[in-house]
């Protein structure tokens, strides 16, 4: 009998372990993509019309809104973003150091998170056409060779 309770509470702490390990209710990871100097929309998972609603880049506030209340927005986002009512955050003219976790809040419902990564689209083209150029000048040098 000694050894059916070991047994029973060795079992419910590996349970306990496994649910706070997986973290049941948020296993997967929302990942944004937006392009440098666009806008882009972070949106909470589940729909709906919201009586407060809380997004943050990490632990800093971006903006927050309740009902009766205008929108605050907080640190660099205060001239471009918007909020609206069903939770959806648009950052206008996004920087690199935009790049990162945010976290969506609303009183009744879970807490959602998702990160943000910021592609330099210009960029990637242009470190496109290095390798492009290399291989044009390579090849312009091997049917030369071969001329000659």
């Amino acid at each position: 009998m000694a050894i059916e309770f070991c047994v029973r509470n060795i079992l419910l702490e590996f349970a306990v372990l496994l649910a706070i390990f997986f973290d049941w209710g948020s296993c997967e990871l929302v990942e944004k993509f937006g392009i440098l100097n666009h806008s882009v929309t972070l949106s909470p998972v589940k729909n709906g019309e919201f009586k407060d609603i809380t997004w943050k880049k990490g632990k800093d506030k971006v903006a927050e809104w309740q009902e009766g209340e205008d929108v605050t927005y907080f640190g660099s986002f205060t001239e471009r973003a918007i909020l609206d009512q069903s939770g959806n955050f648009t950052i206008l003219n996004l920087t690199a150091s935009d790049e990162g976790q945010y976290e969506f809040e609303s009183r009744f419902q879970k807490s959602e998170t998702m990160f943000l990564y910021v592609l330099d689209y210009q960029a990637r083209h242009r470190y496109f056409l290095i390798p492009a150029f290399v291989i044009f000048i390579i090849a312009v040098f091997i049917i030369s060779r071969k001329s000659g």
